[in-house]
């Protein structure tokens, strides 16, 4: 079957990982179902641009969020590039797609005053502190490394000699990691109370093991840095990757190069890494304004201009003039309430819904430094809903301040 051949190709010659193998199964599969619905044949090889794209506008319409819809899509344009070179089909269905716009989302990161806390609590927690939760801290926070690579460390992989550790990364592609000596010092500590013996020479095993000897889960890694995020902060996203973006982010901040931090990152291309360039903007405005010598105060703009980026998408009709202006002078008046947003994405949308006439809906995404704002309003006009997305922002932020002028 050709799904299960270009499967293969994945794991096999792709070498991509066993979670991007199954995501891209799901995908094949649902459309599969939806060309079946549509018209009586699952077969993929039968699909034609309008399927796609119908199956595209479903999926919006469904409320899967557009950077969701790209992976999908990305699966497919994969599965049709596959398909064209081992001469299944003549031509590639998703060609002619466009692909859905994703608004710009920074990495949500830590600021340094608070990994000093959250280190600070793993020391003095009550009782004796726990050495598996200082290491999966100092190995996030000191390596930047992603949660898969986490769970597959190896004892073999680590040299306390030379102070690295050898990650197997996306692709099964291998680089290796400097670790300093707080990290090297905590997988010492780790190893001479670890809940396993060590095994005998020539033989291998995961450096990390749960209480009762078997290898750590990814969901008792997540569990345990939520809980330690928890401690010191009141943020709500408290995953294993936040710490991955705040190596990056600090790293960067410190004067890194950004070639390095991308190898460091394991990441294909610089693209990915530039993201966390955009975190420290608002901090070299405020050095440069301080230190040149006719830096003056931070910029500002007159009252009639837009500091930050907004982006209006009207799914499935056109937006007027009018309306798009309405947007821009309500978003003005959020800018000037709070001068550290970044870029705003607003999303109109009509839900058709019998005869509710309060089908006009107005999503409403706000980054500001280290993090993403977000209200979703219905309402008769989108103006109306417009105007209460807005000041749902606006309570955000007015919550959001103490932490972001600490932030700065």
């Amino acid at each position: 079957m050709l799904t299960e051949r270009f499967l293969d190709h994945l794991a096999y010659e792709k070498r991509c990982s066993p979670h991007t193998q199954a995501a891209y199964r799901r995908d094949l599969a649902q459309f599969g179902a939806y060309l079946d619905e549509l018209r009586g044949d699952p077969a993929l090889t039968s699909a034609d641009p309008r399927s796609v794209r119908g199956w595209v506008m479903s999926l919006l319409d469904g409320g899967i969020s557009a950077r969701s819809v790209n992976r999908k899509l990305s699966a497919l344009r994969a599965f049709y590039k596959f398909a064209r070179t081992v001469g299944s089909v003549s031509e590639d269905p998703t060609d002619l797609i466009d692909p859905p716009k994703t608004p710009a989302r920074l990495p949500e990161f830590i600021p340094e005053r608070e990994v000093e806390d959250v280190f600070a609590s793993a020391k003095e927690g009550p009782g004796k502190p726990d050495p598996l939760e200082r290491l999966v801290l100092e190995l996030f926070y000191g390596t930047g490394i992603r949660l898969a690579e986490l769970v597959g460390l190896e004892l073999n992989a680590v040299d306390l000699h030379r102070r690295t550790i050898r990650v197997l990364g996306k692709r099964n592609k291998e680089r290796i990691i400097p670790i300093g000596e707080g990290l090297s010092d905590a997988i010492g500590f780790y190893l001479s109370v670890r809940p396993a013996p060590m095994p005998a020479f020539g033989q291998n095993e995961p450096l990390l093991l749960g209480s009762t000897g078997k290898p750590l889960a990814r969901r008792t890694v997540q569990r345990l840095v939520a809980r330690a995020l928890g401690r010191v902060t009141t943020r709500t996203k408290r995953s294993p990757h936040v710490l991955r973006h705040t190596f990056a982010t600090h790293m960067l901040e410190h004067g890194a190069d950004l070639n390095a931090v991308k190898e460091l990152l394991g990441h294909a291309g610089l693209a990915a890494t530039q993201v966390y360039t955009h975190n420290t903007v608002e901090k070299l405005r405020k050095v440069h304004a301080q230190a040149h010598p006719r830096g003056g105060t931070p910029p500002r703009t007159t009252k009639d201009t837009l500091i930050m980026n907004v982006n209006v998408h009207s799914i499935h009709f056109d937006a007027d003039n009018k309306l798009v202006g309405f947007i821009h002078e309500r978003l003005r008046k959020l800018d000037q309430f709070h001068d550290r947003i970044l870029s705003g994405e607003v999303f109109l949308r009509l839900e058709h819904d019998g005869e509710n006439r309060e089908n006009k809906v107005v999503e409403l995404k706000m980054l500001v430094p280290g993090r993403e704002l977000f209200a979703k309003r219905q309402s008769k006009t989108f103006e109306e809903a417009t105007d209460q997305a807005a000041e749902a922002i606006r309570r955000q932020l007015e919550r959001a301040k103490p932490r972001l002028n600490k932030a700065s």
